[in-house]
């Protein structure tokens, strides 16, 4: 699977899509580190990671069209169908896909984080921006892994982008709202949207965001096991899908 795997990264760094992405990830990461703090109509910042924090939603916004644009042209040209006649098997494509797309994810965390610490001139301490790395990259492979489900079982290009990018949209709104109906709900609904908002990987960056309550927060560490619990169970749900996939 390692040939597999490189051949899909290889084919990614070469992608014109993504070299636009890493590059637009540290133009904009970087002005609004290091400018966000005047031009942004917020009172609570306390730092300038903070303003970096906001500017991290471009990644899953980003890679919400580009898995799909990128995992899609394998059905266009009939990639898939080729690799699994050479006996290529469907968990090797699948696994291969993914790490190739999660890599080039992480890639992007790591342009955003040297973004956000160049151009920031207050940062907090060390440990808190620890965690929000850690956190970012959890929250991200979770959201991550629905994008490549959603990638890996429908064959028409243009309906997985509409279908990821409406994933996008329509669970950060979901997220906004509950959180908004919280305010004015009782200790038992409340508790509830609580906890969906963290099961969301959108409300694991609300709940770190300016924008968002810290009172709808779970620790980090849960936050972490929720990502990564989610990770492993959507993923496997989406190699199962695709095993009983019949690929034309």
């Amino acid at each position: 699977m390692t040939d597999l795997f490189g051949s899909y990264c290889a084919r990614m760094f070469r992608h014109k899509l993504y070299i636009f992405g890493l590059a637009a990830a540290f133009i904009i990461t970087y002005f609004i580190s290091a400018n966000g703090a005047e031009i942004l109509p917020l009172h609570n910042i306390n730092n300038d990671l903070e303003c970096a924090k906001l500017a991290s939603l471009g990644i899953p916004a980003f890679f919400s069209l580009f898995t799909a644009v990128f995992l899609g042209a394998e059905y266009f040209g009939g990639a898939i169908r080729n690799k699994l006649i050479c006996g290529r098997t469907r968990r090797e494509i699948y696994f291969a896909s993914f790490g190739a797309v999660a890599l080039g994810m992480l890639i992007m965390i790591a342009v955003w984080a040297a973004a956000a610490l160049l151009g920031a001139h207050v940062l907090p301490d060390g440990s808190e921006i620890a965690s929000c790395i850690v956190r970012t990259v959890f929250y991200d492979i979770a959201n991550l892994s629905v994008l490549v489900l959603v990638s890996m079982n429908i064959e028409k290009e243009v309906l997985s982008a509409a279908v990821a990018i409406m994933s996008f949209q329509a669970s950060f709104m979901a997220v906004i709202l509950m959180q908004a109906i919280m305010g004015m709900t009782g200790d038992g609904i409340g508790a509830v949207l609580r906890a969906l908002i963290n099961v969301i990987p959108y409300g694991q960056w609300l709940s770190m965001s300016l924008i968002g309550d810290t009172s709808i927060a779970f620790t980090a560490p849960v936050q972490i096991v929720i990502s990564a619990v989610s990770a492993v169970i959507i993923t496997a749900a989406g190699l199962h899908l695709m095993e009983k996939k019949d690929i034309r």
